[in-house]
């Protein structure tokens, strides 16, 4: 994967209140930023229907996400934040899929608002990603992240990708995507990098989008290579 920004920005004096858009992995994301002056978290962001307003708070690299709704005088409290996480609403305001990294490289998880201790499309994705390569920990230790929404928040859409670095001859940086359904409880549909490519190339944040260009050179540098050796051969 390109190098993840997520957990690793610089402290920059530019760092809106609203946090950094867009996100690495969806354009509709945003991503919690520091502030280097004040060293506070920032990120806002109103849910699609304004009642709710998710926002950050910290010092530091870590904090706390809070959730306010209407008029609700004491926020709740929903997840742990850290520099660089993730956040994306549904369409319907209904609910939240954050997308933590730790480290450069990964390893990176999506939850949601709407996981319970029984149900988590983040752990669904990652075992049927990695089903057929449970050898290889550059598949279990796959990086997951939050694309879309689709219905309302009844499905996401989730990305799983071999990681970038000490991943060579692994399929570096290939990804598939994942719809899970939470009323049915599972995935529904599964597609390819290029499926996954040609279906969601509007929704791709600045990161995935980089990380395309990186499979796409690195395939070019491989059929080249191959190239060469078989013109070695019949000589």
């Amino acid at each position: 994967m390109a190098m993840l920004l997520l957990g690793t920005f610089s402290r920059a004096e530019r760092c809106p209140k609203s946090g950094e858009r867009p996100g690495y992995w969806s354009k509709f994301a945003v991503a919690v930023c520091g502030h280097g002056t004040t060293n506070q978290m920032h990120l806002q962001m109103r849910s699609p229907d304004g009642t709710k307003l998710l926002f950050a708070k910290g010092e530091g690299f870590e904090g706390t996400f809070y959730l306010k709704s209407g008029d609700q005088g004491t926020p709740q409290e929903l997840f742990g934040a850290r520099e660089g996480d993730e956040v994306l609403w549904s369409p319907d305001s209904k609910a939240v899929a954050l997308t933590t990294c730790f480290g450069a490289n990964g390893p990176c998880r999506a939850d949601t608002t709407l996981d319970d201790d029984t149900f988590s499309p983040f752990e669904i994705v990652q075992k049927t990603f990695t089903a057929g390569h449970e050898d290889d920990e550059c598949y279990t230790g796959a990086n997951v992240g939050a694309l879309t929404w689709e219905d309302g928040s009844d499905k996401i859409v989730l990305i799983a990708q071999v990681p970038n670095l000490n991943c060579d001859g692994h399929n570096p940086g290939y990804f598939e995507a994942f719809v899970v359904s939470f009323s049915e409880r599972k995935v529904i549909s599964r597609y390819n990098m290029q499926e996954t490519t040609h279906r969601w190339h509007g929704v791709f944040g600045k990161g995935m989008r980089d990380d395309i260009a990186y499979v796409r050179e690195n395939a070019k540098g491989a059929r080249k290579g191959l190239t060469a050796a078989i013109g070695r051969i019949a000589v």
